[in-house]
């Protein structure tokens, strides 16, 4: 029989199956008991070694917070499997600690070796550690524990956004993004972190505060539930008489404890259904027989085995609860016709609801609507029915070649992954309490290639808005209604133009507009108060930025492989500029930005035109990192020997002659002793 301590899980279940005559829900939540109570985790940890954010000092205190974490997952019977891996400073990743290191001790002994490393040309990636750790865990990651991987940096790199996510997909891997000081922007921190990011986002202000945060950090990987993969889990081997299917259920790999229980219920209001341990077709003759009460309950299951239910021919979708190791297993809505030979990936994690919708308005219905009339929906589930395709929600495993959403225990749907249809649904709109909404691989042909002015209907609750690889030409001005949108991401889409009224969207804090066709940026963009991440890149049309001159609140700016003749000006507040592969051949107008913060300030102008830096530069407020490699400077001026805050300072491939060369090293060697400076010979 099961553990009595199980039973609370128990009667949420039960209480469940007395809803299955109208909706069946359940409650989400993160409380989570591991068989081995908390203790087994295959942990990777990576850290960003990179000179510009990390010192010696920090180095030794990076040690100590990792130390602290292990010895947190390293109690007496517990087995956890840690990895570390730096990278930023060497070519190569570094790994300090080899994955299935078992011991606290043992992590401690060889991040005792580890030495501070300089940086190198070309340093590692955040990408290549990824990769690391991929390889690691499909080599040598256990089957049925955690699988988890904290990253922790100064600046989290938002290009491994797809790795991190594939990570997830294929590994099954949970990416935690502990972010410190400043430069770790939540923006940036909350699209790297599985989701939902406020579990998996950290952001500390210091490295001293890194230790501090250690103990929140190992609970957190703690908190994080086992994954187990099953193949062939569920589905149907065969049909008797036409009468009716007998679903099959593998139980291997799912449990080590003989306490499983299996309920079993369909959505025939007057339909018998049977179960059986041994039996492939139980019928009332070989097995108990639930008449009316459309359950089967199996108590003291056993691991390692096949369970077979027999449900009628009419039954258009059935319910199945499984748990186990005294954990809330799975809850599956499941429709019968989709159920031939099917595999369904399963995590035995919390009462979570997925739901597989089975009717849908057809294509030509939705098209011919002159208007969208959500009045006739009472719902939110029956919302999801008008859409033109399935759409798998609470799923226990998010992948970004499926679509899915998220609903919240009031059955509403906050949450919206579209991914891979070809059909946009205007009932979309209809969904009053939907906050993020996100498509991939969506065509707009219905829409003309435009985003619809039913935007506007979702002006009260959307905050997240991104688009990806979807032809989508113009926006409607109806998005400037949207009051609390704070990040619009609308990438390789098409996008010729922004409408005017976008300097309407008060919330605006984050614009990501790369790979698109823009040209030129209304003027009214400058009216966005909070505005603070911009990406541009890769607009190959796009030739001018001034109308972002004057953003009160800008502190990044990407906007690398533009055509770009001119920087940006009177920005107060701005520390990140990226204007690499651009079309600048000066940087007049430099000492108006960030000029009112103290932040370092971080400028990339390399693959330029640039001939000469302007005396002014010495004005800019605590220039850090200043990278300058392939542009056409012959000198440098006397006042960049005056600049005391500059740390690095990259001017490789330019024309400087070997004489010219050889004082700007000497000079540098007496004003600025502790400084990294990049240079090479002449290449004219």
């Amino acid at each position: 029989m099961f553990n009595l301590k199980y039973f609370t899980s128990l009667k949420v279940v039960i209480g469940l199956m007395a809803l299955l005559a109208t909706e069946v829900k359940a409650k989400s939540t993160r409380a989570y008991v591991n068989p081995l109570n908390g203790k087994a985790v295959d942990l990777f940890i990576v850290v960003d070694e990179s000179n510009a954010y990390m010192n010696s000092m920090h180095l030794g205190l990076v040690k100590t917070a990792l130390n602290e974490i292990a010895t947190e997952l390293n109690p007496a019977g517990s087995s956890p499997f840690f990895g570390v891996y730096f990278y930023g400073a060497t070519q190569a990743i570094e790994t300090v600690v080899p994955f299935k290191t078992s011991l606290a001790s043992s992590l401690k002994t060889y991040l005792e070796k580890k030495q501070y490393a300089t940086a190198q040309t070309s340093p590692s990636t955040l990408n290549m550690a990824l990769d690391a750790v991929k390889r690691d865990c499909l080599a040598q990651c256990r089957p049925i524990v955690p699988r988890v991987t904290v990253v922790i940096s100064n600046l989290p790199d938002y290009t491994a956004r797809a790795t991190i996510r594939q990570l997830e997909k294929d590994s099954s891997m949970t990416v935690i993004v502990v972010g410190i000081g400043s430069t770790a922007t939540a923006t940036i921190m909350n699209q790297l972190a599985t989701y939902p990011a406020k579990y998996y986002a950290i952001p500390v202000s210091t490295y001293y505060e890194l230790i501090m945060a250690s103990p929140h950090i190992g609970s957190t990987i703690s908190d994080v539930p086992r994954n187990l993969n099953i193949s062939n889990a569920l589905h149907i081997p065969t049909t008797t008489n036409g009468v009716y299917h007998t679903v099959q259920l593998n139980t291997q790999s799912h449990a080590t404890t003989n306490d499983m229980i299996i309920m079993f219920s369909s959505n025939c209001p007057s339909c018998s259904v049977f179960g059986s341990l041994s039996e492939p077709n139980p019928t009332s003759t070989n097995t108990v027989a639930n008449t009316n009460r459309r359950s089967f309950f199996a108590y003291s299951g056993y691991p390692n085995s096949i369970y077979y239910f027999r449900v009628p021919k009419d039954t258009g979708r059935f319910f199945l609860s499984f748990l186990a190791n005294g954990m809330s297993g799975v809850n599956i809505w499941k429709n019968i016709n989709e159920m031939k030979e099917c595999i369904i990936p399963v995590i035995l994690v919390c009462l979570l609801r997925i739901e597989w919708t089975t009717t849908s308005k057809s294509n030509s219905d939705i098209r011919n609507s002159s208007s969208l009339n959500c009045s006739q929906y009472t719902d939110d589930d029956e919302i999801l029915v008008s859409f033109p395709f399935h759409v798998d929600m609470n799923p226990l495993t998010r992948m970004l070649t499926k679509t899915n959403g998220l609903m919240n225990d009031e059955g509403h749907i906050y949450h919206l992954n579209i991914i891979n249809q070809k059909f946009f649904p205007l009932t979309i709109f209809c969904l009053k309490h939907l906050q993020q909404l996100y498509i991939r691989n969506m065509s707009f042909h219905n829409t003309n290639h435009r985003l619809p002015s039913e935007i506007d209907r979702l002006a009260s609750t959307l905050i997240s808005l991104s688009i990806y690889n979807s032809r989508l030409t113009h926006l409607s001005e109806q998005i400037s209604r949207l009051k609390h949108l704070q990040s619009l991401e609308l990438v390789n889409t098409n996008l010729m133009e922004l409408p005017y009224s976008i300097g309407n969207l008060s919330s605006l804090t984050f614009l990501y507009l790369a790979n698109n066709q823009l040209s030129s940026l209304p003027d009214t963009i400058k009216k966005l108060p909070v505005l603070s991440q911009v990406v541009l890149k890769n607009n190959l049309y796009l030739r001018s930025i001034q109308s972002l001159n004057g953003l009160p609140n800008l502190k990044g700016l990407q906007i690398n492989n533009c055509p770009i003749e001119q920087l940006p000006m009177n920005l107060p507040y701005l520390t990140d500029l990226q204007m690499s592969k651009s079309n600048l051949s000066h940087l007049i107008g430099i000492r108006t930005l960030g000029y009112k913060t103290k932040n370092n300030k971080y400028f990339y102008f390399n693959n330029n035109h640039i001939q000469s830096i302007p005396p002014q530069i010495k004005y800019v407020n605590n220039l850090y990192f200043l990278n300058l490699n392939y542009n056409h400077l012959i000198t440098l001026p006397l006042d960049i020997f005056n600049i005391a805050t500059l740390h690095y300072l990259y001017i490789q491939n330019n024309h400087f002659s070997d004489n010219e060369l050889k004082k700007i090293v000497a000079k540098f060697t007496v004003t600025h002793p502790y400084m990294t400076l990049y240079y090479t010979k002449s290449n004219s």
